[in-house]
């Protein structure tokens, strides 16, 4: 229904986390539906911001007043880089599920997840949350030379982080069907 649900993990000390109980509706933030949530650094300035994706397939912007734990978010934008993912000529809808990350030299970029299925690529976006975010088509030439497919099932959800070798960024992608894809 779009409304976020808080876990905060508490020290456990094994190997399977553990959780305080849920806030719901966490500090009232509400995108409509299917909300897709991050926190992300995204000024680095050491408190990471919230960034949602969403049903329709824009991306929202809440910066924090303080430290995660105890401060409170506010809308910045419900249109983070005038990013929508939707494709009118399949549906009304985009399903927008963000994923941001630092590339290898600490340049920010982000993936994101579309109804559709398809994945998309902005590399190096600009601090200011108002700009507008400049889609790159080479996805697949900057993860893996020789693939040109990026359409990765309904409902795609990437994430990326270097888990094979230090200095490559790999992907990870799920999908309405339950399926995951890997590209390294």
């Amino acid at each position: 229904d779009g409304r976020l649900i808080y876990l905060q993990q508490t020290p456990s000390g094994g190997a399977i986390p553990q959780f305080e109980p849920p806030v719901m509706n966490w500090q009232s933030i509400d995108v409509g539906d299917y909300s897709s949530p991050q926190f992300f650094d995204l000024d680095s300035d050491q408190v990471p911001e919230l960034v949602i994706g969403e049903k329709n397939g824009n991306i929202n912007l809440y910066r924090s007043s303080g430290p995660l734990t105890g401060g409170s978010f506010s809308l910045v934008t419900d249109s983070l880089g005038k990013i929508n993912v939707t494709n009118p000529m399949l549906s009304y809808f985009g399903f927008s599920i963000p994923w941001f990350f630092r590339e290898t030299g600490g340049t920010t970029s982000l993936l994101v997840g579309s109804e559709e299925g398809k994945i998309w690529y902005y590399p190096a976006v600009p601090g200011d949350p108002h700009s507008r975010f400049i889609e790159s088509d080479t996805l697949y030439q900057w993860l893996a030379p020789g693939r040109s497919d990026t359409l990765f099932g309904w409902n795609s959800a990437p994430s990326a982080a270097s888990l094979t070798q230090h200095q490559a960024i790999d992907l990870i992608t799920g999908n309405f069907s339950g399926g995951m894809n890997f590209v390294s």
